[in-house]
C-alpha cells in the first residue's frame, strides 16, 4: 500500500504537480487542467511517459469523465446517485465509489476488494492506494473526486474555499508501507 498527501484543489487547478515522495525525488507529474471540451488531466512519469489520464467527456447536467492507461481508454465514470451520498461507477474497471462530497471522503472497490481510500485531514487528502501499479489511475480518479467535491458550491461553506492557497506548496508526499522505504 502507498500513501499520499496532497492539497486539497490541487489536483484540479490549472498547474503542473510534482507528485514526490517523502525524500523529496520526484516521482509523477501531474499536468492538465479543467473546463473546456477537449481539456485533459494526465499523469506522467519522470521520462516523460503518459501513465494515465482523465478527460471530461461532457460538462452538462450529469457530468461524465474518460480514464484512460497508457493511452488506452479503460473506463467511463459517471455519477450514479449524488444526493445524500456519492456514489459513483467505473465502467471497464467495474470500480465502484462510494464517498461524501461534503465531507471528501471516499472508498473505491473493485468487487469487495478495496482499490483507493480517500480522507480529508484539514487541508489535505490522504490518499492511500492499495496496489501500487495503480497509482497513476487512481490519481486521475482523486483528481475528478476533488473536482466533483469542489464543484458543489451550494453544498459548502464558500469559506472552506477561500483559505486554498495555491501558492503556498506544490508538494506532493508518498509514504510507502510496504517495507519501510519511501
Amino acid at each position: 500500500m502507498v500513501t499520499y498527501y496532497i492539497q486539497k484543489h490541487l489536483l484540479q487547478a490549472n498547474v503542473r504537480v510534482t507528485i514526490k515522495n517523502l525524500k523529496g525525488k520526484p516521482e509523477y507529474l501531474l499536468v492538465g487542467r479543467w473546463g473546456v471540451r477537449g481539456d485533459s488531466l494526465s499523469i506522467y512519469d519522470l521520462e516523460g511517459r503518459a501513465l494515465a489520464s482523465v478527460k471530461p467527456k461532457n460538462f452538462a447536467f450529469r457530468s461524465q469523465f474518460e480514464l484512460f492507461e497508457n493511452h488506452q481508454k479503460v473506463g467511463e465514470m459517471g455519477r450514479v446517485f449524488p444526493i445524500p451520498k456519492d456514489i459513483y461507477f467505473i465502467k471497464g474497471v467495474k470500480w465502484l465509489v462510494l464517498g461524501d462530497s461534503l465531507a471528501a471522503s471516499y472508498h473505491v472497490y473493485q468487487l469487495a476488494k478495496k482499490v483507493m481510500t480517500v480522507t480529508t485531514i484539514g487541508n489535505v487528502y490522504k490518499i492511500e492506494i492499495e496496489e501500487e501499479e495503480k497509482v497513476p489511475l487512481c490519481l486521475c480518479l482523486a483528481a475528478v473526486l476533488d473536482y466533483w467535491s469542489n464543484s458543489h458550491g451550494l453544498r459548502r461553506n464558500w469559506l472552506e474555499r477561500k483559505n486554498y492557497a495555491p501558492n503556498l506548496t506544490y508538494i506532493v508526499l508518498k509514504e510507502s508501507l510496504k517495507d519501510g522505504r519511501s
